[in-house]
Order: structure tokens, then C-alpha cells, then sequence
């Protein structure tokens, strides 16, 4: 999954989904907490697993970003402006889901953190 990210804040707790389809319990996410770096969040056969971009990998308030996030069957991977930024061994497809994919996320106020434009 890739895309361009602008963040219009940081969340003060907890974290907001850039992307989920099926959410961390049944197949992924991409989270935002408010250290500003990604975490991509996969569950697959194996189990679930988490990794964020690490340090100096941060998606800085409104600066535009090209992210991308990578699980291959055998390992975790998150890309950002090109370069690959984390690597993790997570073996085992992903799991199924029949949730729809979800956008800019944030529990009952998904607009405090994303703005549209066409």
C-alpha cells in the first residue's frame, strides 16, 4: 500500500488509522500515535505483528510524505519518500477480511486530523 500523506496535527493520545482494512484484528493497519511515526500493523497466519518506521522517520505537521507499506509473506517493510526506513521477519500471508477499507480514521472525529482535497 502506497500513498501521500500531509498531517494537519499530531493525535494528543492514543492513534489514528491513515489506512485500515480489517484492522489490526483481522488483516492491517497504518497508524499514526502522536509520536508522529507510522506504524504498519499486519495479522497473518502466524500471528500479528507490529512495527513502526523508526527514529527520524516521523510524519511531520504539514509537510507532505510518500509512504509505503510492504508485507511480502515473509517480512514487514515500510518505505517513506523512497527509501526503506524498517524491515522486520514476519512470515505467514495475511489474513481475510470482509471489512471495508477505511481512510483517515479517528474514533467519532476522523476530520480534526485530514483534510480532503481534489
Amino acid at each position: 500500500m502506497a500513498f501521500w500523506v500531509r498531517v494537519k496535527s499530531l493525535p494528543v493520545q492514543g492513534e489514528v488509522f491513515l489506512l485500515s482494512f480489517g484492522g489490526w484484528q483481522e488483516r492491517w493497519k497504518i497508524s499514526m500515535p502522536n509520536h508522529g511515526k507510522p506504524v504498519w500493523t499486519t495479522n497473518h497466519t502466524n500471528g500479528i505483528s507490529d512495527m513502526d518506521s523508526g527514529d527520524g522517520n516521523t510524519l511531520a505537521v504539514g509537510v507532505w510524505k510518500h509512504v509505503a507499506f510492504v508485507h511480502d509473506g515473509a517480512k514487514d517493510l515500510i518505505y517513506m519518500n523512497g527509501v526503506k526506513v524498517a524491515e522486520k521477519a514476519v512470515v505467514g500471508n495475511l489474513n481475510n477480511t470482509t471489512k471495508p477499507l477505511g481512510i483517515g480514521l479517528q474514533r467519532r472525529r476522523w476530520w480534526q486530523f485530514f483534510q480532503w482535497r481534489h
